[in-house]
């Protein structure tokens, strides 16, 4: 018996040194899988938040650019509606210059329509005078001609 109680404390021994070194590494693979698996979550985690992240930095760029894009078409409608009103008083400025230069030219047109008018009047009084002097000086010569005494020039 004392050989079979041997027996039976190395059989247990045995068993135990075989079983607890076993169930002790299934228990570590165990524990690293759940470690595994938590460090994956974990990284998982991390990627999901950096791709929020990214998505949200885009979305926040995107933003930006339609803000900046809605403030540069503004400054072209301003600077369109600027560049036209600065044409616009220019053109009028021009148009009031023109005005008063054909007002000015009309003055003259004017000024030298009374000029030419007033010298073709002078000029049909001198013919009429030169006429009326043509006749008094033919008549004159008729005169002279008519009587007797010769005429010299002087009244007799």
């Amino acid at each position: 018996m004392p050989d079979l109680l041997w027996w039976v404390v190395t059989l247990v021994l045995l068993v135990v040194a075989v079983i607890v070194p076993f169930r002790i590494m299934t228990q570590r693979t165990q524990r690293d899988a759940v470690v595994a698996n938590q460090q994956m979550a974990a990284v998982e985690r991390e990627a999901a938040d950096r791709v929020k992240q990214a998505q949200d930095e885009a979305q926040r760029v995107l933003e930006e650019a339609r803000t900046r894009q809605k403030e540069m078409v503004l400054q072209a409608q301003e600077e369109r509606l600027r560049i036209r009103t600065e044409l616009e008083a220019e053109f009028r400025e021009q148009r009031t210059q023109q005005q008063a230069v054909e007002a000015r030219l009309q003055r003259k047109e004017e000024t030298l329509d009374r000029k030419i008018e007033a010298l073709e009047t002078r000029e049909r009084k001198l013919q009429a005078r030169e006429k009326e002097s043509d006749q008094i000086r033919s008549e004159l010569e008729n005169a002279q001609q008519n009587s007797s005494a010769p005429w010299n020039g002087s009244p007799a």
